[in-house]
């Protein structure tokens, strides 16, 4: 006698749970000055070579972007607060997709 193994319950519900959020618009994920999240929707994720990944409005982005270049722009090279490494340009600071 064989028996089967079938996971289409599991398969279906994880559907389900997916179907459920597949309209729900992600959000920036700076904290503000005042120190709460943003609240405008998301449209861009950065990925600072491997060191964070953040989702981000587009406002915050412009002005990440803002400061990022105007260090390299006087310094000629920018350091990552987190793992210590240096980098000369914005292409090799981060990656920057539209969601």
């Amino acid at each position: 006698m064989t028996t089967t193994h079938d996971d289409n319950a599991t398969t279906w519900r994880d559907l389900a749970d997916v179907e459920a959020i597949w309209d729900k618009r992600l959000h920036c994920e700076i904290t503000t000055n005042r120190g709460t999240r943003c609240r405008r929707p998301a449209s861009w994720r950065i990925n600072v070579h491997g060191c964070e990944q953040r989702l981000m409005c587009t406002g915050h982005l412009h002005r990440w972007q803002q400061r990022t270049l105007a260090v390299l722009r006087v310094d000629g090279r920018t350091r990552c607060g987190m793992c210590g490494l240096w980098f000369t340009s914005m292409e090799t600071v981060c990656g920057i997709v539209a969601l």
